[in-house]
């Protein structure tokens, strides 16, 4: 169901991609007020793997063997609280976006 739900998305977003563009206006909007500091990148870094492996899922890219998927989305979840904890004034890269 989810697959065929997003495929219906991605039909729809290539025909009229201006679809996007409240999304788009959202993300800008979250990446302009990041400070980028370490801890931002690493929560940004670890969204990006989120990402990543929600298409590789979606466009049947490869199977990952159960046990490892469920380990790997452990270890996804375990940095993600750990992140959450981490302090925001960690050394930046000097740039705003």
């Amino acid at each position: 169901e989810r697959r065929r739900f997003v495929s219906g998305m991605l039909s729809a977003v290539m025909l009229e991609p201006s679809l996007l563009d409240l999304v788009r206006e959202f993300h800008n909007e979250r990446i302009e007020q990041l400070q980028w500091t370490d801890a931002e990148l690493h929560r940004f870094m670890l969204r990006l793997a989120a990402d990543g492996l929600f298409w590789m899922e979606l466009f049947q890219c490869y199977e990952l063997p159960i046990a490892a998927r469920k380990r790997l989305i452990e270890m996804m979840e375990q940095m993600a609280r750990d992140l959450a904890d981490a302090p925001d004034d960690s050394a930046t890269t000097g740039t705003k976006a």
